[in-house]
């Protein structure tokens, strides 16, 4: 669970696969304001960070004050990633 200025975010493995980034501070070659991540659950993270696959390619963690989760349906989730859901 994160507080910030946005309200509350809880990621749990019901929550929301997909994320928007709102912020890219120190990160802007691998985050892209307004853009869709997936997200990645990952229990051994430290509470306020989040994992998703950047621009890289690559999984990497962040703070998750740089997101609002976000729901896509199915079909329009695994056009954005083509690897499906």
């Amino acid at each position: 669970m994160w507080r910030g200025k946005i309200g509350t975010i809880i990621m749990t493995s019901k929550s929301s696969k997909y994320v928007v980034c709102i912020r890219n501070k120190y990160f802007d070659k691998l985050l892209k304001v307004l853009k869709v991540y997936r997200t990645i659950k990952d229990n051994q993270l430290k509470k306020g960070l989040i994992r998703i696959i950047d621009d890289s390619e690559k999984d990497h963690v962040y703070p998750i004050e740089y997101f609002v989760p976000i729901k896509i349906p199915k079909k329009i989730a695994e056009k954005l990633f083509k690897t499906g859901a």
